[in-house]
């Protein structure tokens, strides 16, 4: 076993508030979800570039995402 690095501790706390914008983005997402998640709702996720140039393919897996809660 290696011995303890005591900076390690203070890096990690260091990296919790010193976070990047896109840390921030990303844990405020998780967050989210998890809040949308505990009331009882489902959060489905497509990228700009599937609305734009495939929305018939994103509106059949919302399709198919409500048939299946209806069967449960």
């Amino acid at each position: 076993m290696q011995p303890y690095e005591k900076y390690l501790k203070l890096n990690s706390q260091k990296l919790r508030v010193e976070q990047t914008d896109a840390e921030r983005k990303l844990w405020q997402r998780i967050n989210r979800d998890a809040e949308l998640n505990s009331l009882g709702f489902t959060v489905m996720r497509f990228s700009n570039n599937e609305v734009m140039r495939e929305i018939e393919a994103v509106i059949e897996q919302i399709y198919l995402f409500l048939e299946n809660v209806r069967a449960d």
